[in-house]
């Protein structure tokens, strides 16, 4: 359980401010772009960021101990908004926005893979 305790910390304060940095990315985007974009592009960085970071630092000893956890699963997860995604699909097919759902929904799904993958090709 010790070998945890200090992932855990860095989880969690990686979480932390992610969440904080989603929130102020938020306000700024829906005032400029809208939402439901402003979660669309929120993922696609996200997953850009997480392709990336996997591209160029897996393997590393200062990845395997403190990137994947901090940054990874703790910024990059409190960050990227999946479930507000899901929300936002379900909220504009059930106002009958049937295209405008469909295309966010499908946009985001296949940008975000296209998105880590091209930042884990461009850190390879």
């Amino acid at each position: 359980m010790m070998a945890t305790l200090p992932a855990l910390l860095l989880v969690v304060c990686g979480g932390g401010l992610g969440a904080g940095l989603r929130f102020l990315t938020g306000v700024v985007l829906s005032a400029s772009i809208g939402s439901p974009w402003s979660t669309m592009l929120v993922n696609l960085a996200g997953s850009f960021l997480i392709g990336l970071l996997a591209g160029t630092q897996v393997g590393s000893e200062w990845y395997e101990s403190f990137g994947k956890h901090f940054l990874v699963t703790g910024v990059l997860g409190g960050f990227t908004t999946y479930s507000a995604f899901a929300l936002d699909s379900v909220q504009l097919l059930a106002e009958g926005r049937l295209f405008l759902g469909l295309v966010y929904a499908v946009g985001t799904a296949v940008g975000c893979i296209v998105a880590a993958w091209l930042g884990l090709r461009l850190g390879s």
